[in-house]
């Protein structure tokens, strides 16, 4: 699983298995606006927004990857 995430002025890949800890109530309404963007019109791939106001996308720069265990 490759997946890219942006915070502020970061932007990090994850490409491997991870996890994500957070409260019920968060992990539902991750769940609910995922699926309510994949679902409503024919995606493939790209960004998703989660909550409102989107945050403003860093196009055109690559992700830093995450610190290797090592």
């Amino acid at each position: 699983m490759k997946i890219i995430i942006e915070h502020g002025n970061a932007k990090r890949e994850i490409n491997g298995p991870f996890n994500i800890c957070g409260s019920k109530e968060d992990l539902c309404s991750l769940r609910d606006q995922l699926n309510n963007q994949l679902e409503s019109h024919s995606f493939i791939y790209g960004w998703v927004n989660i909550l409102c106001p989107k945050q403003k996308s860093i196009t055109n720069t690559p992700p830093i990857e995450w610190q290797k265990e090592g």
